[in-house]
């Protein structure tokens, strides 16, 4: 089966933090279509806890409103950074062509998790985030545009009797991205999101979308991955040609998306699943 964006599970972090820049990300998790409630009734998710081992809370890494900087006086670095003291109206950001690294170091800032910026691409964040999420809306992947690196492990199968199965060992490419995605609070980036996100619309405007705001468009995507629905651990594949294939005829004719997804196993899809419905949820407060 192909390995197309193979990165996604950070991007749509990548959502989601594909969210932040997004998902991020993503996370980003991350051109989908509205599921509407009826999906989130019947969606039987537990919401994680985020960040309690990686991620600062904002009262551990800003001064209150006592101590509070104004923002003449702090330096270029803070000044980017994610800060819920300063009113989102009241942010700035930084022009599309130098925010690269005020991004980066706004995630590393609301996650301490060590693998983070080596994952992390190091051009073109925002950019790559919203064409990356704009396909993913669609179902469709695009990992030259995923704002994270692919995973160094090289897909893995399993042989008996003949057959070839698609197991644990080749999930397991995709602990460290979910890792990633569990170290952020979804409210943190969120507040990254919607301080960078005039930088994000300028890009999405750009790609011909004048009536729709990104916002929706990160929904829908998210609402994709949600209506994914687990497979069984172990999946036979096969190698007709250089890359490997389903033997299910229905998986090999699903979407690129669901088709990633299934690479991540069912347990990191049921996680994934999880981290971003916390974010949809603050999400769809600002649509």
């Amino acid at each position: 089966m192909q390995e197309k964006g193979t990165s996604f599970a950070l991007y749509f972090m990548g959502v989601v933090i594909s969210t932040a820049v997004i998902v991020v990300a993503v996370l980003k998790f991350m051109a989908m279509e509205n599921q509407g409630a009826d999906l989130f009734r019947d969606l039987k998710l537990e919401l994680p806890s985020f960040g309690q081992e990686h991620a600062p809370k904002p009262s551990d890494v800003y001064p209150s409103e006592e101590g509070e900087q104004s923002l003449s006086s702090i330096s270029e670095k803070n000044r980017y950074a994610v800060n819920p003291n300063i009113e989102i109206h009241d942010f700035v950001p930084p022009s599309l062509e130098d925010s690269d690294p005020f991004v980066r170091q706004a995630l590393s800032d609301i996650s301490l998790h060590q693998s983070l910026m080596e994952l992390l691409v190091d051009r073109e964040l925002i950019q790559n985030f919203v064409i990356f999420v704009d396909n993913l809306s669609y179902g469709q992947v695009e990992r030259r545009f995923s704002p994270f690196h692919a995973p160094q492990l090289k897909f893995r199968v399993q042989q008996s009797d003949g057959e070839t199965w698609m197991g644990a060992q080749s999930y397991r490419r995709f602990d460290i991205y979910l890792s990633i995605l569990s170290s952020i609070d979804p409210e943190n980036m969120v507040l990254l999101y919607r301080q960078y996100y005039p930088l994000v619309e300028d890009v999405y405007l750009e790609l011909g979308y004048p009536d729709k705001s990104f916002t929706q468009t990160l929904i829908e995507a998210i609402d994709r991955v949600l209506a994914v629905k687990p497979i069984g651990a172990e999946v036979e594949v096969h190698r007709p040609k250089v890359m490997y294939q389903y033997v299910d005829e229905a998986l090999e004719n699903a979407t690129e998306l669901e088709k990633l997804l299934y690479r991540m196993g069912p347990e990191n899809i049921l996680k994934l699943q999880s981290i971003l419905l916390a974010y949809r949820k603050h999400l769809v407060k600002f649509v």
